[in-house]
């Protein structure tokens, strides 16, 4: 049914919400950049969602990844899914001239 299909994607976002959460406060004031790119490709682990998703369970996938950062002003986004490692760099000052 419709509500139990939007009952699973519920429940995936929040466990994907809780795992971030918790690797953010885990690592609160000491977190690189690879840290985070290696949170934002974890799959499924122990029962609950992982932050990238693939469209074999629940049929969603992650189209892409963005990471902000504000030390060195700029835009590092996944070219797919973040698993895949294709991560590229954009500078904020490029989008702003």
């Amino acid at each position: 049914s419709m509500s139990r299909g939007g009952d699973t994607a519920l429940r995936c976002s929040q466990d994907r919400l809780a795992r971030v959460g918790a690797a953010l406060r885990q690592q609160h004031g000491d977190i690189d950049l690879a840290t985070i790119q290696s949170l934002m490709a974890g799959h499924d682990h122990a029962g609950k969602s992982g932050p990238c998703r693939h469209p074999d369970g629940d049929g969603s996938r992650t189209l892409s990844s963005a990471i902000y950062q504000t030390r060195i002003p700029s835009l590092v986004m996944s070219d797919g899914a973040p698993c895949l490692g294709r991560w590229h760099t954009y500078a904020v000052s490029d989008a702003f001239g």
